[in-house]
């Protein structure tokens, strides 16, 4: 399983916009969609918190 992290960024005004818990995030990305899920299901992320695949930049 290869996965990619991208480093911590600081979000905190839209985290207080929307009324978020967690203010720093990441981005995490994987050579397969399958591998993305199943590590976010062994982190016990939401699954709606995993995005449609397309392109990195510009998101």
């Amino acid at each position: 399983m290869a996965l990619y992290v991208d480093e911590i960024k600081d979000c905190t005004a839209i985290a207080k916009l929307r009324g978020l818990r967690y203010s720093h995030w990441c981005r995490i990305t994987a050579d397969a969609e399958a591998e993305l899920r199943l590590f976010a299901t062994r982190l016990r992320l939401r699954l709606s918190a995993v995005s449609e695949p397309g392109p990195l930049w510009g998101r």
